[in-house]
């Protein structure tokens, strides 16, 4: 922290001389009282005949200049607006051609002509060494501070002046329809430009929505706003069905959901013979009344069921949910020896909670899917105010397949000093930093929210800013350290932190074994 500390004190000090040395400039102009003195006292004009018009425009113009002078305002109102003050004869059109007048005042500040834009470099700059010294000594007084990230914030210093002068010159571009007059900015432009260094992270990810706007997608809009479904997919697929059984890859074709989207949609499968899909012309298309519409398809290929496997990160869902899917988190092997897969509840469940009780024991399981297949039966789960945890059979015990993780796992109070945790989920795949534990959450089931505790937090951490290393879909997922020993299930996020209940009490509890 120290070289950010003088790097600091170093950009007041050079900043404050640059300015004493090179005055700066702001554009401005007329305000509404001042436009409003100016059009009663031309008002005046109408009641003198036009031998005397001359003389009173004269004396109006230099009382106009006295009053601007009065104002503060350094304009000659006799050099730029004479011409118009006197052939101007609507008040409409004057006030409108008054209102766009502008002129430059001095300024400790670069805020108009080109040095407009080395102002938003160095207020930019500004913002990352703030950025810099707040989060540091968050960090450090937290006990959270990575030494791994300073190669990160160095980048932040070279990337974020770049990136904020892109983001200024895009919004003059929206602003004045692609003229580039920094002259119309004031105060708000070194606002901007330390908000966008202070947030580097967030500056980058408005430059890639402005990269949409430029730069859309190469690939076609469909002629439909949304997939097809319900009768009219029946109806697509009877239309298709000839052509598709007619090729020599396809073994079967039927609809069903498909998983793997979340909200999960009723989509069209192509279940082929073999692995070569070379044949298979998707995505398919289906014409009613004059339009054609985009149909979903998916791809099964014929996999011997000796081959398929069933994994920690592998998606899960309930069969009959078509709202939902979440992941694998691991196999495990019950007293009996049969080999079972885990997960949330409500991922497993469809998102039962009981909201009385806040206890859901959860009855007629249903049969689960990886998002193509069925894997088993839903044989146990519950929720709870410290859990959320479901097991389900797998039919076909030689699909199971080996986590890689220790089999016991481990308590959070046995984590000792500062942990990096890992996770394999459905969306993302990555690590993070156990921020804290016992916390408490309100947890999103069947639309309503509910209260967990006994919680840990996780994020990752960059530039003392905190993100989240899940989304929806990775729920289910479980969070293990550098040793291999599960530690977590996910069971909810936000864009900051992801939340997971240990699972090492509920695992010993029913002697289940990790795979």
């Amino acid at each position: 922290m120290r070289d950010i500390t003088i790097a600091t004190i170093g950009w007041m000090f050079f900043y404050i001389v640059l300015h004493l040395i090179w005055k700066g400039t702001e554009s401005k102009s007329l305000d509404t009282n001042q436009i409003d003195f100016i059009l009663e006292l031309k008002a005046g004009l109408s009641q003198v005949d036009s031998s005397d018009r001359s003389s009173l425009i004269k004396k109006q113009i230099e009382l106009i200049d006295q009053y601007l002078k009065s104002c503060d305002q350094n304009i000659n109102f006799s050099e730029c607006c004479l011409s118009a003050y006197t052939h101007i004869d609507s008040n409409s059109a004057l006030r409108e051609y008054l209102g766009c007048v502008s002129y430059e005042e001095a300024s400790f500040f670069w805020l108009s002509s080109g040095l407009a834009f080395l102002e938003v470099l160095l207020w930019s700059i500004a913002g990352v060494l703030c950025s810099l010294l707040f989060h540091g000594t968050e960090a450090i007084r937290n006990g959270n501070f990575d030494p791994s990230e300073v190669s990160v914030h160095k980048a932040k210093l070279l990337y974020s002046p770049i990136v904020t002068l892109v983001i200024v010159l895009s919004g003059n571009v929206a602003i004045n329809n692609g003229d580039l007059n920094p002259d119309d900015s004031s105060y708000w432009l070194i606002v901007v430009s330390f908000i966008l260094g202070f947030y580097s992270r967030r500056a980058i990810d408005l430059l890639d929505r402005i990269k949409d706007v430029f730069f859309r997608s190469s690939v076609p809009p469909a002629s439909n706003q949304k997939p097809i479904e319900g009768d009219n997919l029946a109806m697509a697929l009877e239309s298709n069905r000839e052509v598709l059984e007619g090729l020599e890859n396809v073994n079967s074709v039927y609809i069903g959901y498909d998983y793997r989207q979340t909200p999960a949609i009723e989509s069209i499968f192509i279940e082929l013979i073999n692995e070569d899909d070379s044949k298979i012309d998707v995505p398919l298309t289906y014409e009613k009344g004059g339009k054609t519409y985009s149909v979903p398809t998916v791809i099964v290929k014929n996999v011997k069921p000796s081959e398929a496997s069933i994994g920690m990160g592998d998606p899960v869902a309930n069969s009959n949910n078509s709202s939902y899917q979440g992941t694998t988190g691991c196999i495990i092997q019950n007293p009996a020896g049969d080999f079972q897969l885990i997960s949330c509840a409500h991922v497993l469940s469809g998102g039962v909670y009981d909201p009385l009780t806040y206890v859901g024991e959860l009855q007629n399981p249903d049969a689960v899917t990886d998002g193509v297949g069925d894997i088993g039966q839903f044989v146990f789960g519950f929720q709870s105010l410290d859990y959320d945890f479901g097991v389900a059979s797998i039919d076909n015990q030689a699909s199971a397949e080996k986590s890689g993780l220790n089999a016991d796992p481990i308590e959070v109070s046995q984590l000792v000093g500062p942990t990096t945790l890992h996770f394999k989920g459905l969306k993302n795949q990555g690590s993070g930093s156990l921020i804290a534990t016992n916390q408490e959450d309100e947890i999103l089931f069947g639309g309503q929210y509910f209260p967990m505790r006994g919680l840990i937090k996780v994020a990752e951490v960059v530039g003392g800013d905190f993100f989240s290393i899940s989304t929806k879909g990775d729920s289910g997922s479980v969070l293990y350290d550098d040793s291999g020993s599960a530690v977590a299930m996910i069971v909810s996020s936000n864009t900051q932190f992801t939340f997971a209940f240990p699972i090492a009490p509920i695992l010993k509890h029913y002697n289940l074994k990790i795979h």
